[in-house]
C-alpha cells in the first residue's frame, strides 16, 4: 500500500510507504523489536542539563532537514522497499518513513553528531531527540560559537539544517514543544495544548463513552505535561488501558468509574495551572532533613511532625473500623494538604515503618478502594505543589516523637521535641477525618 502525503510548509511531496502491510507477511514483520526499539531523550534531559550549567545559562537550537533522506541505503535493500505504480518499478534509496527501524537507524546518525559536539567541538551540553538539536552554554559567546561549529560539521558531512528553525542564544526557547527558561529555572506548556485538553477533559467528565481517537487525543496532551508536571503519571495508567486492544478510531470505548475518577482529577487540576513548572530540585530532600515525620496507632489517634510544625488527634469512632494500613496513610495525606506549600517544587524521601504504604506510594496505584482514593487525594496534591514523592521503609524505633503523637502522649511529645511550635497546627475540612477516611 503507498500514501503520498503532501506537506505545504515545505511545497514538496513526502513519501510514506506502508510497510506494515499485508499483516503477517509485511517487510517490517521481518523486523526483530531489537532492531526498532529506541530510547529517546526527553525534556527532563534538557532540563537536567540547564541546572547543571545554571541559572542565566544560554540556549540554542538546530534542526535538520529532511531527516530520514540523508541517510543512505545499501542497493542489496532496494528490492525491500519497492513498488509498481503505472507498470513501472520504483525503489527508495533513501531512508523511507513507514519502515519501523527507520527511527533507531536515523538515531544513531544524530547520536553520532552529538558526540563529536561534545567531545569533539566542545560543547558543553547537548540534547537531541531525532533531528531536533538543544545547545546549553553559560555565556552567549560559548553558545553562539557552539551553534556555529555545529553548523560548520553538518555542513562538512553534507547535512542539511532547517536555516529557519536554527535559533539562539536565547534563556527560552521551545523545544519538544515545551519552552525551558533557564532565568526562571522553570518550563512551559503550550496554552493551547492545555486548552484543548481541557475542553475534552470536560466535555467527558459526564460521559460514559469516547471514542478511540478523542481518548487518544486526551492521553496525549496528558503524556505531553507529564513530561514536565512528573506526579500526574499515575493518573494516565487506567485511561491508556482502556486503549489496549482497539484499533477503529471511532469505536466508542465505556468509561469506568476509574476512568471517570482520572479525568476529574486532571479536569480539577488544569483548572488551576497555568501551564508553567519550576525545574524540580535534584537532590532528594529526606524526612530527617525536613523534619517530616508520621505516626498512626490503630485504637489511639494520629500524629505528623514537619520542622517545628505539628499535628495529631484521636481516631473518630468509625475510625478505628479501618485497616492500619489506610490509617497509617491517613497523616501521611494530611501532611501534603497542610504543609504541600513548604514542599513545593523538591524531591522528597518520606519514611514509613509500613512495607504496604511503602509499595502503595511509589507504585501510587492498590487495589484497595479506600487506599486508592486517599493515594489519589495525595498525589493531587503533589501535583497541585510539584512535589515528587518516594517512599522508603524505616524501623519503628526511629520514629518516637510521632509515636508518642499517635498516642495522645503530648507531654512526651514536647520533652523529646522542646523546640516544636507550641500549638499544634489545625486541620482544614480537606484533611480531616470524614473527608479522607468516610466516602
Amino acid at each position: 500500500m503507498l500514501v503520498l502525503w503532501v506537506l505545504w510548509t515545505r511545497k514538496s511531496l513526502e513519501l510514506i510507504h506502508h510497510l506494515s502491510y499485508p499483516e503477517g507477511e509485511s517487510v517490517n514483520d521481518s523486523i526483530g523489536n531489537d532492531f526498532c526499539t529506541v530510547q529517546y531523550s526527553t525534556i527532563q534531559n534538557a532540563i537536567q542539563v540547564i541546572k547543571q550549567l545554571g541559572r542565566h545559562s544560554q540556549l540554542a537550537k538546530a534542526d535538520i532537514e529532511a531527516a530520514y533522506r540523508i541517510v543512505p541505503l545499501h542497493p542489496s535493500n532496494f528490492h525491500f522497499l519497492g513498488f509498481i505504480w503505472k507498470e513501472k518499478y520504483y525503489y527508495d534509496r533513501c531512508l523511507p518513513m513507514g519502515l519501523s527501524e527507520s527511527c533507531k537507524l536515523f538515531e544513531r546518525t544524530s547520536s553520532a553528531l552529538e558526540w563529536i559536539a561534545v567531545n569533539k567541538l566542545g560543547a558543553s551540553g547537548v540534547v537531541h531527540v531525532l533531528d531536533d538539536f538543544l545547545f546549553v552554554e553559560r555565556t552567549v559567546n560559548n553558545c553562539t560559537r557552539t551553534l556555529q561549529r555545529f553548523e560548520c560539521l553538518c555542513k562538512a558531512v553534507g547535512i542539511p539544517l532547517a536555516s529557519e528553525k536554527t535559533c539562539g542564544p536565547f534563556t527560552n526557547i521551545q523545544f519538544l514543544g515545551i519552552t525551558p527558561d533557564s532565568d526562571l529555572m522553570e518550563a512551559r506548556l503550550p496554552a493551547d495544548k492545555l486548552s484543548k485538553c481541557w475542553d475534552l477533559l470536560d466535555r467527558y467528565s459526564n460521559k460514559k463513552k469516547i471514542s478511540l481517537r478523542d481518548l487518544q487525543s486526551m492521553i496525549g496532551t496528558l503524556q505531553f505535561a507529564i513530561s514536565v508536571v512528573l506526579p500526574g503519571r499515575t493518573f494516565l495508567r487506567r485511561l491508556i488501558d482502556l486503549t489496549i486492544g482497539i484499533r477503529r478510531r471511532f469505536y466508542m470505548i465505556r468509561l469506568n468509574s476509574g476512568a471517570r475518577s482520572d479525568i476529574a482529577i486532571w479536569k480539577n487540576f488544569l483548572e488551576n495551572y497555568n501551564g508553567w513548572t519550576f525545574f524540580l530540585h535534584d537532590v532528594w530532600l529526606t524526612s530527617d532533613c525536613l523534619s517530616l515525620y508520621t505516626d498512626s496507632s490503630s485504637t489511639l489517634g494520629y500524629g505528623a511532625i514537619f520542622d517545628r510544625k505539628w499535628f495529631y488527634g484521636a481516631w473518630i469512632p468509625k475510625a478505628k473500623d479501618f485497616h492500619i494500613n489506610i490509617l497509617e496513610l491517613y497523616p501521611i495525606v494530611a501532611s501534603v494538604i497542610v504543609w504541600g506549600q513548604l514542599m513545593a517544587n523538591h524531591r522528597i524521601l518520606l519514611y514509613t515503618d509500613n512495607y504496604v504504604l511503602v509499595h502503595v506510594l511509589n507504585k501510587q496505584t492498590s487495589p484497595n478502594g479506600q487506599l486508592m482514593h486517599m493515594v489519589r487525594v495525595f498525589v493531587l496534591h503533589c501535583l497541585k505543589y510539584k512535589i515528587l514523592f518516594r517512599a522508603n521503609h524505616i524501623p519503628s524505633l526511629y520514629n518516637a516523637s510521632a509515636d508518642h503523637l499517635s498516642r495522645l502522649q503530648v507531654k512526651h511529645f514536647k520533652n523529646l521535641r522542646p523546640e516544636s511550635e507550641e500549638s499544634p497546627t489545625s486541620l482544614p475540612k480537606e484533611a480531616s477525618q470524614q473527608s479522607l477516611l468516610l466516602i
